[in-house]
Formats: structure tokens, C-alpha cells, sequence
């Protein structure tokens, strides 16, 4: 990432550095949309945090994130404080809506507020139509199987239920509802929400919307033969302290890959990737073990795996689950500020520090003639992620006259120590 990417470039006026060196600690308050209403475009209030220039909207239906972008405070109304709105970037479809504003500054961001609900209802009968069933049908050997139905007029979501060889008409396997999004062409589709047992399973499908539900479609049965075994999750489970744990399984023999599946806080998806058998040891080569190949945030993840064997995709491990929870301290070391200092012959001087154990970025901070800039960047942006001396070259350039700088070293616990500051001019 070069030095332009990540300059913030601001003009603050002349203030010292111990002014801003925090993201806004308080949460903002959910003032509308709540409730039922008949928008699909509706505008989002709430109110402002004092000093964010910045707020994250968040927007789920029924688990999905349909939005997750930041908007500044001037494009929200509210950097002179008082109330903050923002029309929705994107048109909502009927049902249940979760939504959540998290302020920021630029340099961070504070906490998320509560969520708040709401319901978009636009629909005023229930659709009148039934789905015809499409897949699966007879005899199948696959255990998570693609449904299929036919799409019906009205329906912004469909409830697909699923009985299996150990509930026939008792509680189902299966009872997930899935938006009208997952149709196309007339078509509607959705892998399957659990991994079925060997056996036969009768399915239905129900068209719905705000108004209500239309009437059941006629059931089809199919029944599962596999063959395959899933493998068999070993660790990570329970409390972890390790943000790139290993994930270690015990594979299936044939295999000649495996899919590792990780989704983070949220049911953000993390990692999706093919590793190939070559992974596992042991006896039978069936012990495989892999570091993850993303640093993983604190809190709740669920993984899956599941073997290949020659391009053929078996069946999914039960689900493993474990919480990443790492508590990281702030540097407690202070740069030593090297360059510039004195009059210098340029007005985009190079800025040299000695690095901070621990640090992962920093803060530059330059008072000059009437502005004051502020570039955040990381040890790795400054050359300096395995110590030594960092460097940075003026993302901007500078004005005429006397400057006075700082640097403060931080990671993810905090900020750590303002240095000494040293002086320069430019011509």
C-alpha cells in the first residue's frame, strides 16, 4: 500500500496531538426506521456522537448483510452534531430488517449501538399460488442437495420443509425460510440447510409475504444413498487465544483434498479455501492439520470441513465452534524521532523513526502554518514491521514555513506514548 493510499490529509487547525487520539467512545442512538412500515427506501436517523466524522451502517434481514458501508459525517447531516440521517443506498424487500450505526473518527471506530428493528410490509394479500417441486427427486447420493422449485407470483420468501427418515411427521430436518433472492428465471434454488443421513425424506415448499402464507405445494420424496464419511473435527474448540490457530481434523481415506470452512462474528464468511491431502500425516495420512490462512478478531466462529475425492465434494463434518478471545497491550515504547529537523529543502520531506516493539502502526502528527496533518501508517507501510527505522515520505505537500512533529506507536490494544517532538522548516 503506498503512503498516498493511507494519508488522511486533514486540516484540524493548531491543535496539539493529545486531541484526537482516540475513536468516539459512545454509542449512537437508533432514532427510525422501527416498527411496521411501507417503504422500501426508508431514510435511517440517528443521532450523532461527539467526536465521530464518520458512521457505519449495518443492515441484516434475517441473518443476510445487505449493507455494511461507511458514510461521513456530512454526508449524514450531523458534523455540526444534533440528529443524523442517510436515505437507504439500497432498495429493502418485505420482512424482517436489523440495522446498527457504529461511529468513527478516521483513526477508529467506537462502539456498535443497539440494534434496532424494523418491517418492511408492502404486500396486502398472501400469494395464491403453490410451488411445484423440482429436485431433489428418487434416488440421490448426495448429502447436502440443491432444492428446486418453481418461483410464485407475490411471494418475497419461501419456508422449505424437509422431513427425514427418523420424523416423518414430526419435527423436520429441515424448516428454513429463504428469500424471494433466490430465485431466477422463474426458478428457485438453495443448497441444503443440514447435512441428511442416509435414508428417504419427504419436502414441501410454502410461498409467503408480508400479508401472509399461501398454501403448501404437494410434497415429493427422495432418499439419500451416500457412501462418503465426513471427517471428524479435532481443534479449535472452546476459548482460544490464538488468532491464526491450526485446524486439524481427521481426514477420510480416498480423499485426494478438503474444503475448510470458517465464518466469523456475524456469519461472516472467512475462510472457503481447498487444501489438498497432502496436509495430513499419520497413520493412513488421515491426521491433517492446516494454520489458518487469515488472522481470525475476538469473538464466536464455526468451521466445517469436508472431503474431496477426485472433484467430487462428501458430505460436511458436524459443525465445530470456538471464540477467539485475545487481549493485546499497547506499546509501551516511545520513537525516537530522527528526520526531518532543521531547514530542510524540500517541502515533502522524508520523516525517519526508530521503531517500537510491539507496534504495528503508528500515528504521524505534524503541526504547520495554519494546518495540522495526521497519516496513519502501518509498521509494514513504513518498512518497519521487523524493527529497525521507519520511514515516510509526505503523502502531501507541505506549506512554507516552521513545522513542529510527533509519532505515537500503536496495535490493537491501544495507543502507546507520545514522542519528543522535533522541529523543521521548508521553504
Amino acid at each position: 500500500m503506498s503512503a498516498r493510499a493511507w494519508a488522511l490529509g486533514l486540516t484540524l487547525g493548531l491543535v496539539g496531538p493529545l486531541q484526537a487520539l482516540a475513536a468516539p467512545g459512545g454509542a449512537a442512538t437508533l432514532l427510525s426506521p422501527t416498527g411496521t412500515i411501507a417503504s422500501t427506501s426508508p431514510t435511517f436517523e440517528w443521532t450523532s456522537v461527539t467526536g465521530a466524522s464518520q458512521y457505519r451502517l449495518f443492515v441484516q434481514r434475517r441473518g443476510a448483510t445487505l449493507y455494511d458501508a461507511v458514510s461521513t459525517a456530512v454526508a449524514t447531516s450531523c458534523d455540526g452534531g444534533g440528529n443524523c440521517s442517510l436515505a437507504s443506498p439500497i432498495a429493502l424487500g418485505n420482512g424482517l430488517h436489523s440495522w446498527w450505526i457504529r461511529a468513527g473518527d478516521g483513526t477508529g471506530e467506537g462502539p456498535w449501538s443497539v440494534e434496532g428493528t424494523f418491517t418492511v410490509s408492502t404486500t396486502s394479500t398472501p400469494p395464491t399460488g403453490a410451488a411445484t417441486l423440482q429436485a431433489p427427486t428418487g434416488t440421490i447420493d448426495d448429502t447436502t442437495p440443491v432444492f428446486r422449485w418453481t418461483e410464485v407470483i407475490g411471494a418475497t420468501q419461501y419456508n422449505v420443509w424437509v422431513n427425514g427418515p427418523y420424523n416423518m411427521g414430526q419435527n423436520p430436518v429441515i424448516n428454513a425460510v429463504y428469500p424471494s433472492a433466490v430465485c431466477s428465471a422463474g426458478v428457485c434454488s438453495t443448497s441444503s440447510a443440514a447435512v441428511l443421513a442416509n435414508g428417504g425424506f419427504q419436502w414441501w415448499v410454502q410461498a409467503q409475504n408480508a400479508a401472509g402464507n399461501g398454501p403448501w405445494s404437494p410434497p415429493t420424496s427422495f432418499t439419500v444413498s451416500a457412501s462418503s464419511t465426513a471427517p471428524t473435527l479435532g481443534w479449535p474448540w472452546g476459548t482460544i487465544d490464538d488468532q491464526t490457530p491450526d485446524f486439524t481434523w481427521t481426514g477420510v481415506t480416498g480423499a485426494t483434498d478438503y474444503r475448510l470452512y470458517v465464518n466469523g462474528p456475524r456469519g461472516v464468511n472467512l475462510i472457503n479455501t481447498v487444501y489438498p491431502s497432502t496436509i495430513c500425516t499419520g497413520a493412513g495420512g488421515l491426521h491433517c492439520i492446516q494454520t489458518s490462512g487469515v488472522t481470525l478478531g475476538n469473538g464466536g466462529h464455526s468451521w466445517w470441513v469436508r472431503a474431496i475425492t477426485s472433484g467430487v465434494e462428501g458430505q460436511w463434518s458436524l459443525e465445530g465452534t470456538f471464540t477467539v478471545s485475545v487481549t493485546t497491550s499497547p506499546p509501551t515504547g516511545v520513537a525516537t524521532l530522527l528526520t526531518p529537523t532543521g531547514a530542510q529543502g524540500t517541502n515533502t520531506p522524508t520523516f525517519t523513526w526508530t521503531s517500537v516493539t510491539a507496534a504495528t502502526g503508528y500515528l504521524v502528527w505534524v503541526n504547520g502554518p495554519g494546518k495540522t496533518y495526521q497519516w496513519t501508517p502501518t509498521a509494514a507501510d513504513a518498512g518497519c514491521s521487523g524493527g529497525g527505522t521507519c520511514s515516510l515520505v509526505a503523502p502531501v505537500t507541505l506549506g512554507s514555513g516552521s513545522h513542529q512533529w510527533w509519532v505515537q506507536a500503536n496495535n490493537a490494544g491501544g495507543n502507546g506514548p507520545w514522542s519528543a517532538p522535533l522541529s523543521f522548516t521548508t521553504p
